[in-house]
Formats: C-alpha cells, sequence, structure tokens
C-alpha cells in the first residue's frame, strides 16, 4: 500500500502541472517499493506503478533520478527513464470551446490579447466576441498591432454557379487600414477597377506590405459554342508607399493557400509553370527569384529559421532550415484526411512544432522528438498558437460525410501547451 500522504499526492496529481510537496522522509521507501516493481513480476503490476509515479509528478523526480543513477538492472532503467519523460513532457491542456463559422484567415494582437478568424475577433481572456470591431469586418492585424486590415464590400450583378443555382456575391472593393487604438482610418487599398472578385485569406507581410486570395469572376467560351461562368483565385501583393498603397503584383494560381515568413522575407505561391496541385515556391520578396519549391501545406517559424511541410493524405510532416532549405528531420503523423493538408503551427519561440491531424501533436523541431499529443473533437482544419507561445486555437468540424459543410457542427478549440512545474 502507498502511504496515506502519497496517496493524496497521486489523486490530486491527475494534472501534471497540480504538484504537491512529497514527504521524501515518509514516503521515500514506498516510493522505492513502486519503482522495483518496474523491473519483472506481472505486466499488470508494472504499468500500474509507472501510472501511480507519473501520477505523482516532478515532486518525486530527485527519487526517481537517484534511483535511476544507481541501478544496473538495464530493463529498470528504460522503465524508469519512460516514467521522467513522461512526468516531465509537456501537456496540452483543453481551456475552452467556442463556436467557429468561417475557417477563412487567422490573425492574432502581439499581446496575444485578441484573436481573429473569419472576420471574427475573440477576447482571449473570456473568448467573448468583439461585436464593434466585427461590424467593421476586420481580415487582418499587422505584425506591429498597430493597424487593422478591413474589407469594405458592395453588391454587385456578378454571380456565380454553386449547386446547380446561380448566386449572387457581393464584391471586396477596398481595404481601410485602421489605427488599432482609435480605429480611425489612416489608409486605403482602393481597387475600383477589379470589382469583380472578392477577398479570401489576408494576410500582411511586414507592416508595408499585404497580402489577400482573391476570385476572379470571369466568363469563359466552352467547346460547344456556351459559356460557363467561374471563380478563378488570384494572389494579389499590394504595398505601401509614401503613404499610399497600390496592387505590386497578381499571380494566377489553381489553388487557395500561400504562406509568408514572418520577416517577410519570403512569399510561398504557386509558380508559373506549377504542374501539380498543391506545388509552392518559396519567393524572395525583394528579387522575386524562387529559392526552392515544396509540395502541399508550408509553414514557417516566428523566427523564420524553420519551415514545415506537409500535404493532403501525407504520413509525414517534413522539417526544412530557411536559407539553405536543407531537410532536418521527418515527423511520423496520421493523416485525418485526404482532401486537405493536416494545419501546422509554431510556437512564438520557435522551438515547438504544432500539428493537427487525427491527433494535436508537439515535437522539437530541432531533432523530431514528440513532446506533448491529445485527441481533439473533430477533424482539425486550422491551427494558429498565439504570440506568448502557450496558447493554441484549433478549428474543427465535426466530419460527417453524410453533411455539407454548412450542416456540420464547427468548433475553435482552446488549448494550453502548459509546462509541469
Amino acid at each position: 500500500m502507498i502511504s496515506t500522504l502519497l496517496a493524496l499526492v497521486l489523486v490530486q496529481e491527475a494534472s501534471i502541472d497540480a504538484t504537491r510537496d512529497v514527504d521524501r522522509s515518509q514516503d521515500e521507501t514506498k516510493i522505492r517499493e513502486l519503482v522495483q516493481k518496474l523491473s519483472g513480476g506481472k505486466i499488470q503490476d508494472r504499468e500500474t506503478a509507472s501510472e501511480d509515479l507519473v501520477r505523482a509528478g516532478k515532486a518525486i523526480l530527485p527519487i526517481l533520478k537517484g534511483e535511476l543513477a544507481k541501478t544496473t538492472d538495464e530493463e529498470l532503467k528504460a522503465r524508469l527513464a519512460d516514467v521522467i519523460d513522461r512526468v516531465t513532457r509537456p501537456v496540452f491542456v483543453l481551456e475552452k470551446e467556442v463556436a467557429w463559422e468561417d475557417y477563412l484567415g487567422h490573425s492574432w494582437t502581439p499581446d496575444g490579447k485578441r484573436y481573429l478568424t473569419g472576420q471574427k475577433i475573440f477576447d482571449t481572456e473570456t473568448w467573448k466576441r468583439d461585436d464593434v470591431l466585427e461590424k467593421l469586418k476586420p481580415v487582418a492585424f499587422s505584425p506591429d498591432g498597430k493597424l487593422i486590415a478591413v474589407a469594405v464590400f458592395e453588391e454587385t450583378d456578378s454571380k456565380i454557379q454553386i449547386g446547380g443555382k446561380r448566386v449572387k456575391v457581393d464584391a471586396r472593393t477596398a481595404f481601410r487600414f485602421l489605427a488599432t487604438d482609435t480605429l480611425k482610418e489612416v489608409s486605403r487599398l482602393e481597387d475600383a477597377t477589379r470589382t469583380e472578385q472578392w477577398f479570401g485569406d489576408t494576410r500582411f507581410l511586414g507592416n508595408d506590405r499585404i497580402v489577400f486570395l482573391a476570385e476572379r469572376i470571369r466568363t469563359l467560351e466552352s467547346g460547344n459554342g456556351g459559356t460557363s461562368t467561374g471563380a478563378h483565385p488570384v494572389l494579389v501583393v499590394a504595398a505601401l508607399k509614401e503613404g499610399t498603397w497600390a496592387v505590386e503584383r497578381e499571380i494566377e494560381t489553381h489553388t487557395n493557400t500561400f504562406e509568408t515568413s514572418p520577416d517577410g522575407k519570403w512569399l510561398c505561391a504557386p509558380p508559373e509553370d506549377a504542374t501539380l496541385t498543391g506545388e509552392l515556391g518559396v519567393f524572395d520578396t525583394t528579387s522575386r527569384k524562387e529559392a526552392v519549391r515544396f509540395l502541399g501545406n508550408v509553414r514557417f517559424s516566428p523566427d523564420s529559421t524553420w519551415v514545415a511541410v506537409t500535404k493532403k493524405g501525407a504520413t509525414d510532416v517534413k522539417v526544412y532550415s530557411a536559407g539553405d532549405w536543407k531537410q532536418r528531420c521527418s515527423l511520423t503523423v496520421e493523416s485525418a484526411h485526404d482532401f486537405v493538408a493536416p494545419p501546422l503551427s509554431f510556437t512564438s519561440d520557435s522551438r515547438t512544432l504544432v500539428m493537427a491531424d487525427k491527433t494535436l501533436r508537439a515535437w522539437r523541431p530541432s531533432d523530431g522528438k514528440e513532446i506533448a499529443s491529445t485527441k481533439p473533437w473533430g477533424v482539425p482544419l486550422t491551427l494558429s498558437c498565439s504570440p506568448q507561445g502557450d496558447l493554441l486555437v484549433v478549428g474543427c468540424y465535426e466530419g460527417d460525410l453524410k453533411k455539407t459543410w454548412h450542416e456540420q457542427p464547427r468548433k475553435l478549440l482552446v488549448y494550453r501547451l502548459r509546462q509541469p512545474k
């Protein structure tokens, strides 16, 4: 039997971070009894002893390390090392579930107090929505937090074919850039000559460039002499020069995926000669020269030193170093579905890579070691880490193939990657 005091510790330590001091003078003998059960005997007894020690938490680490140092039993060494690893490993803690509507885009203020997704802004303390800002249709915060990009819409006569029906669409005619503190307009990107498009994902490329997806509504001639109307994606890069925003260039694309490095040096977009769906070139934003080419979903670390790449249906994530583009490690994953690549995100210190497939996982890109995992609800579609690094927001949907996207429940799952105390 474990002593009463240790038993209380084990009950309270159901969460790794909730530790209690252990009276070693009274309980070392009982703990060592558990340690001895890790070698030999019944498998069930070894597993029970292992779980009891893990639940006891970091307070008993000195004893475990002492036992590890003096034992010559290789089997016991391996089991002790496993217990110590599990005790010191970070854990995902689910803090909040929030109703979610749209998966387009995600953006944080630098202090992490506001999170923007699908034109909805959440207060990250309460996870309540900011109704005042939402009426402005915000799409992105600038990296320095001083500007909010706001989309301006107006009705048009443009229609597209959706599910056998002709549907009228609103056009994005401009971006307004508002000062975050006053909400007053400080600049604007006019787009009056391009009214037949609407915005998709929008991101800042540094503080003086913005990149966004647009979909041109085009009427094309068909082979039988008729015409068909459809939407064609375009990636637009606009820049702020001498106080005025203007479109720098447009990139024809066959995908709604793109990525930018936090330092503004690299833009991932489909190359003009792309032959594979999902192929992305990494372009220097100054010279516009292509440095390397990847296939799938690309994510840069906040310090722009790491690049993680995966694709739909893949069973691994490859991590490269930016600049020399050498592969550093490969991480085994479990793809959640075959039509969207698993979402990726780095923590703010760039030391941890998080990915959501059927399991939410955290790795160290430096050596490829998995340090935490948990099973999320539904099918993850988006993933974003806060500027502070410990908060993760996962956008999930039910994943029922018998239902349409609009019929399926959707949630934002708010986790903390919590280190054991």
